[in-house]
């Protein structure tokens, strides 16, 4: 049974080439256009294999001269691209995928947050058959479960229409290939998710080099529905397919088993996952540093000091580990020659892009592709939101400062809706737009991924809602140092195979925020008011111990991640294991965001009626009073595990005590002694407004509690 039609076995041919390649074969190439070219013929990768690209043209010149014997009942195409295959590299064994590389609509988030989409590499062998006259070329390969020696399924073939018997290689019809390899149809058959049918698909550009082929495949879209007398648009998305040989790969590489106590992105074709990460050294394709390299896109030169000590920080890390750095770095501004052809998502480089073209609801990106059997990672990318970031934090400031000035003046009321005004046009405060999610039918056993949909890789440009202006004598520019090295870090996290670790805030130290002392984790997610003191933490060096060297951590109990984060349905994960807390007291953390929303919901320190309503602070506020809800329910069966609950005053030390403590604590706050007088401190009509907002407020809060019961 073939999962899919893939035309792609002309891959193989440009992919093989030996590991003794020079470092400038690795810099990026021009790609060749092949839609247009109809005559081009030209040698691709090593001369030495024999493997030529042929327009139709060119091919049926190649037939007429009797260089090329034709085969097959296959019709070229008008604008068919074939491909000389030596048949020498039949049986070797190859991975390929594919990667949304470009989205040409640059305001749609949701279109944007396709990019770095993929199918995860396959490990392929391509096999010659023939039935009569007719040859294919055929990818044979197993998808889940796989071993060595597991039986492999058809999963691509295309036509053989000739054969160059002087040469001994057979030439290869890709213009199948547009049709079969359209990844967004793949990702979205029906266009429930982008509301978008295909127009057109097809290959439009090929290259070759570093062991790699690459060929785009160009899908244009249409809307699924337009509106009588609408203007139809059209999308077009790029899609960068590869085949690599395996051979590439470090061959001392050693694959590793996942352990307790560290998080490791894994394997998910294999029988047996192993962690991914980078080989620590791979001296292949001419590298004679043995360190991977990343080209970093587009960053504006007033943010590349702290892109810069992002990745000079995981440096010093593997130098104090394993003795010596494991990247390398280059900046590549828009002006660049060679900008144009280091796109994210291509598999022979690892790139870093301040991403000037589309928007997404994240605010940073870091996926990385992996050998499947054992793990070693072949290509890493962030993509970083940077212009909406900007943005969003110049005007924090701005209104940070508007605030102060109207707090000075006693105009409490004025300075609140300022704040609301802020979050409104971020739209931070809206949960529509942070939880937009449409999660798709993803290709069964094919095992598609839509990296900013997934929650292991997903950090949203807005983590939590903080209803503070900024932190105390902060200024613009050392913040924004600051939440850059973090971000970038954390990223660079992902990319090394690190996983979310929300328990390294556990660890933050007593008192005031201090820089490096708010986590113990990079991986951790933090609010605005601590990010940007965030530093790579003990946590992320035992990590790499283990992951890089194979030293299993002292620590086993300084780890928790995504899945391990309670739900409504589970009473049996921390409550300490959150990614909507902070400090190293997430209780107290909690309740001291709940006593900050009552007084935003009675206007507190003012005599006019609230800013906020109290629907819109109860949807803000609700992962908050979910996670003191955790804490009720998850008290008997994982409070043996709580590292920072009982170590505080007037907390009880017995689990049977600790849900009616947690009810009583959200009452107190939701029943101020003083309510009674902040309501007649205001004027009738703002009095009102104000108690039924918080009786509103309070019945959903205690909903919510209920739900968790």
């Amino acid at each position: 049974m073939k999962y899919f039609t893939f035309s792609l076995s002309l891959l193989f041919l440009f992919s093989f080439v030996s590991c003794s390649q020079s470092e400038k074969d690795q810099e990026p190439k021009v790609t060749v256009p092949i839609s247009e070219n109809q005559w081009v013929r030209a040698e691709i990768g090593d001369s030495q294999l024999g493997f030529q690209v042929l327009g139709t043209q060119s091919l049926l010149d190649a037939i007429k001269s009797q260089q090329v014997r034709a085969v097959g009942n296959t019709r070229l195409r008008k604008k068919s691209l074939t491909v000389a295959f030596p048949k020498k590299l039949l049986n070797e064994h190859f991975i390929f995928g594919g990667v949304i590389t470009q989205v040409s609509d640059l305001k749609s988030a949701l279109l944007g947050g396709l990019k770095l989409s993929d199918l995860p590499p396959i490990s392929v062998r391509p096999k010659l058959t023939a039935q009569e006259t007719d040859f294919k070329m055929e990818l044979k390969g197993c998808l889940q479960n796989c071993e060595e020696l597991s039986p492999q399924t058809s999963v691509v073939d295309f036509p053989v229409v000739g054969i160059d018997e002087a040469n001994d290689r057979v030439i290869l019809d890709l213009a199948v290939l547009g049709d079969q390899l359209n990844l967004v149809k793949m990702l979205d058959p029906n266009g429930e998710y982008t509301q978008l049918k295909t127009k057109t698909s097809e290959v439009v550009a090929v290259d070759y080099s570093a062991s790699t082929l690459v060929f785009d495949v160009r899908v244009l879209m249409v809307p699924l529905n337009p509106k009588e007398g609408e203007i139809v648009s059209e999308t077009q998305f790029t899609v960068r397919w590869y085949l690599r040989l395996n051979s590439v790969f470090n061959p001392s590489f050693v694959a590793r088993d996942k352990t307790e106590g560290v998080g490791f992105f894994m394997t998910e074709r294999g029988r047996f996952p192993k962690i991914i990460r980078h080989a620590l050294t791979n001296y292949s394709l001419g590298n004679s540093q043995g360190e991977i390299k990343y080209f970093l896109k587009n960053i504006p030169q007033e943010h590349q000091e702290s892109f810069k000590a992002a990745f000079d920080a995981w440096n010093e890390k593997f130098s104090e580990v394993a003795g010596r750095p494991l990247i390398r770095y280059e900046f590549i501004d828009a002006l660049d020659p060679r900008s144009k052809n280091l796109v994210a998502g291509d598999v022979r480089y690892n790139i870093l892009e301040w991403d000037l073209e589309n928007e997404a609801s994240y605010g940073g990106l870091g996926p990385s592709i992996a050998n499947q059997f054992t793990g070693e990672i072949l290509s890493s990318n962030v993509l970083i939101q940077g212009p909406r970031i900007v943005e969003i934090y110049q005007n924090w400031f701005k209104a940070s400062k508007t605030i102060e000035q109207l707090k000075s003046q006693g105009q409490n009321a004025e300075a609140e809706r300022e704040l609301k005004k802020f979050l409104i046009s971020t739209g931070s405060s809206n949960p529509e737009l942070r939880n937009s999610k449409l999660q798709l039918s993803l290709g069964g056993e094919a095992g598609f991924k839509i990296h900013s949909q997934s929650q292991p890789y997903e950090d949203p440009i807005f983590l939590k809602e903080e209803f503070e202006v900024i932190p105390v004598g902060v200024s613009y520019e050392k913040y924004m140092k600051g939440y850059f090295m973090d971000m970038v870090a954390h990223e660079l996290g992902h990319n090394l195979g690190l996983r979310h670790n929300f328990k390294g805030n556990l660890a933050a130290s007593e008192g005031e925020p201090m820089q490096g002392k708010v986590s113990s984790s990079i991986m951790e997610y933090l609010g605005r008011p601590f990010r940007y003191l965030d530093e790579i933490g003990s946590y992320d060096v035992e990590a790499i111990k283990y992951g890089y060297l194979g030293i299993l951590p002292e620590n086993k109990d300084n780890f928790c991640t995504d899945e391990d984060v309670p739900d409504s349905d589970s009473a049996k994960l921390s409550a300490e294991c959150s990614r909507d807390d902070a400090t190293s007291d997430p209780f107290g953390y909690f309740l001291s965001r709940l006593n900050r929303a009552v007084n935003l919901v009675i206007a507190r320190g003012t005599h006019e009626a609230p800013a906020w309503q109290a629907a819109e602070m109860a949807t803000i506020m609700e992962p908050t009073v979910r996670g003191l809800a955790f804490y009720r329910t998850s008290a008997e069966s994982t409070g043996s595990q709580w590292k920072q609950f009982f170590n505080k005053p007037g907390r009880p030390q017995e689990f049977q005590q600790i849900s009616s403590f947690v009810t009583s604590e959200v009452e107190r706050i939701l029943s101020p002694s003083d309510l009674e007088d902040v309501f007649k401190s205001k004027n009738e009509e703002d009095s009102l407004k104000a108690r039924m907002g918080y009786i509103e407020f309070k019945e959903r809060v205690l909903k919510v509690l209920e739900i968790q019961r």
